[in-house]
């Protein structure tokens, strides 16, 4: 995963076709796999996955719809 250009905490991973978001632990425990992603406005995205916590966080995985 690469970072994302002018993104604070998203990547991309080009083999994948997914997006990395680190947002706080609600926001991450909020979201099911199939929700609609609006964490970051330039994807409209769907959730597909949580990661781990990192930096006082929680990875969430989405692909753009």
């Amino acid at each position: 995963m690469r970072p994302v250009d002018g993104a604070d905490h998203v990547w991309f991973c080009n083999r994948h076709s997914m997006y990395a978001q680190l947002v706080d632990s609600d926001t991450a425990k909020a979201a099911n796999r199939g929700d609609d992603w609006t964490q970051y406005p330039d994807v409209d995205g769907v959730v597909v996955g949580h990661g781990d916590e990192r930096q006082g966080g929680e990875i969430v995985y989405f692909r753009a719809k």
